[in-house]
């Protein structure tokens, strides 16, 4: 899928989506703006629903899968798993809202608060147990996960000090890197191998956001790139051996075949990148669909990407149908179920040969992605 805004379509604010998780290269979730989540096991061919009723967690933030047909689902009224019964989690304080989730072998990483409490939580058998990094009033920005490596970015309540945390086991946690009180929100973006990246963004509408590297474990960081910024989150991040992709609030894809250590424009032939997911060699992206006309598509070769989708085309699943009710109604009066907005297909677009230098030609490789528009729920 290309970067053409002539052929996008007309789209509203009423889908979209802002997380994705792929469980294997057919089947993904998919958190669907305002409209609970959506579920493929044919690799984006067609996609089921679940509204936020038949889930049982509001105001949903992340998606992650626990097994095949299985997810979890994060939300204002904590962490449910789906696919069979829906069964809220346990162990999470009470009325405690959870925003991010990452998969830590048969784990599941939730982060949450519940006033004044916050942090992390360790989940097995969905039963959560509160790790070293659960404190008063410290709310946790982002969460990757790079192999047994976890990364986490928090900030006071109080005086917005911010700090990078290290884990190795998701349960005991040290910090590696303050930036003091007064800090700009911070946000890990990407963690592959030696290389560390952060998005810093001044607490200040439209300002200009720098995002940070390091390659030696967040001891040190130096600014490689310079952005607007906006309330809406940090740019979305994809990559992997050196090749990595990011996409910013504007709709500018850049590209970098040195890890990040400097980076070109290639809007004219790369998706804006929201969010994605990389499992059985395909590189998955939840794109704009305003811009780019599908809220889903794959890379089919290192130059050609295929639109998979869009939120309104998904049917009920038959485990949710019955409890969505009121919500079916307002999905169908909202363009659910017509198509008409949604682009399934684009021409690939050579790109220009100066772009080889980004991966163009050197066969598909394995991205992996942090969301974008993710907004994590805090007043922070």
């Amino acid at each position: 899928m290309l970067l053409l805004v002539a052929l996008a379509w007309p789209h509203g604010a009423q889908f979209g989506s802002s997380d994705l998780s792929a469980w294997d290269d057919r089947e993904l979730w998919a958190v669907a703006n305002l409209w609970g989540v959506v579920h493929t096991t044919d690799a984006g061919a067609t996609w089921t629903w679940w509204c936020e009723d038949s889930i049982g967690v509001g105001g949903i933030y992340d998606v992650e899968p626990a097994g095949p047909g299985d997810a979890w689902v994060s939300g204002a009224d904590g962490v449910a798993r789906i696919g069979g019964t829906p069964t809220l989690l346990s162990g999470l304080p009470e009325d405690a809202q959870a925003s991010l989730l990452a998969r830590l072998g048969d784990a599941l990483l939730v982060a949450a608060w519940a006033d004044p409490q916050a942090g992390i939580w360790r989940c097995v058998d969905d039963v959560c147990v509160a790790t070293e990094l659960v404190v008063e009033d410290r709310f946790v920005k982002s969460l990757v996960i790079d192999g047994a490596t976890v990364w986490a970015t928090t900030v006071s309540a109080i005086d917005f000090d911010t700090s990078l945390w290290r884990s190795d086991d998701g349960v005991a946690w040290r910090s590696v890197y303050n930036w003091g009180e007064g800090a700009p929100d911070i946000r890990v973006l990407y963690a592959s191998g030696g290389a560390l990246m952060l998005w810093s963004q001044p607490r200040t509408q439209g300002a200009v956001g720098d995002l940070l590297r390091s390659v030696d474990g967040g001891v040190t960081f130096s600014t490689v790139l310079s952005r607007p910024g906006d309330a809406a989150g940090p740019p979305g991040m994809a990559g992997v051996d050196g090749l990595v992709l990011l996409g910013d609030y504007f709709g500018v894809t850049w590209c970098s075949a040195d890890a990040g250590a400097s980076w070109v424009d290639r809007s004219d032939t790369l998706p804006r990148v929201n969010c994605g997911a990389v499992a059985g060699g395909t590189w998955w992206a939840c794109a704009d669909h305003y811009m780019d006309g599908a809220d889903f598509a794959w890379l089919t070769g290192p130059d050609t990407w295929e639109a998979r989708g869009c939120v309104e085309e998904a049917a009920p699943d038959p485990m949710a149908e019955a409890a969505c009710g009121a919500s079916l109604d307002a999905f169908r009066e909202a363009g659910g179920f017509t198509g008409q907005a949604c682009r399934t297909s684009h021409a690939p677009v050579p790109p220009p040969e100066e772009e080889k230098a980004c991966g163009g030609g050197a066969g598909l490789m394995m991205l992996l992605l942090w969301p974008r528009l993710r907004r994590v729920p805090s007043p922070l």
